[in-house]
């Protein structure tokens, strides 16, 4: 099974610096404490330019979210092995590191659509929606049902927003939770199907 991930709007050469510019900025210094005319000076060009190729600051965090969705998707759908196959324990490693590797970028994608106007109405709405059935392919595809799947997603995003925010005592201890998540949920996600089950991570 190999579903593409659904196209993202076409963007000028300045747009994808931009993004990449906020992304940069985003990770280092955390969403809120990114300014549009912070980005124009970084990039070099006047705030003023900013605004030719995305509407505002709230339509620019909707563009960093669908990419770091993107992002996630990429490197679950990248777990498959030889065969073609998924694996939980996989998955979840896999999971776990793009998420702790870049937790501010995480943090957009955990509260995307609660804290992103532009992310509430279409076409981002449907893109969004349509990025997260992609990416949530994998799990999926080896969950024995829907509610498995939709729990085995809620369980594994509460615990990657608990370790990004610093909430367990070390590393060692998020290891045992990560483990014990993958434990419980293996003997429900046996299933390797050729289309995955509909639902929206």
């Amino acid at each position: 099974m190999n579903i593409p991930a659904p196209a993202l709007p076409s963007r000028t050469a300045r747009a994808e610096q931009i993004i990449a510019t906020a992304r940069e900025m985003t990770e280092s210094g955390g969403w809120d404490s990114l300014t549009m005319r912070g980005l124009a000076e970084r990039i070099g060009i006047k705030a003023p330019s900013l605004y030719k190729h995305t509407a505002n600051k709230d339509e620019l965090r909707a563009m960093l979210t669908v990419d770091a969705i993107e992002i996630i998707g990429n490197v679950l759908w990248e777990t498959r092995d030889e065969n073609g196959r998924f694996h939980l324990s996989d998955l979840m490693v896999a999971f776990r590191r793009v998420a702790t590797e870049q937790p501010q970028l995480y943090r957009l994608v955990a509260n995307g659509t609660t804290h992103c106007e532009t992310l509430q109405s279409d076409p981002w709405r449907t893109l969004l929606e349509d990025m997260q059935e992609w990416a949530g392919s994998p799990v999926a595809t080896i969950a024995d049902n829907q509610l498995i799947a939709i729990t085995l997603w809620s369980s594994a995003h509460g615990i990657a927003c608990m370790e990004t925010d610093g909430r367990y005592p070390d590393t060692a201890f998020a290891d045992t939770v990560w483990e014990t998540l993958i434990s419980t949920f293996e003997p429900y996600c046996g299933q390797q199907r050729s289309t995955p089950l509909p639902f929206c991570p």
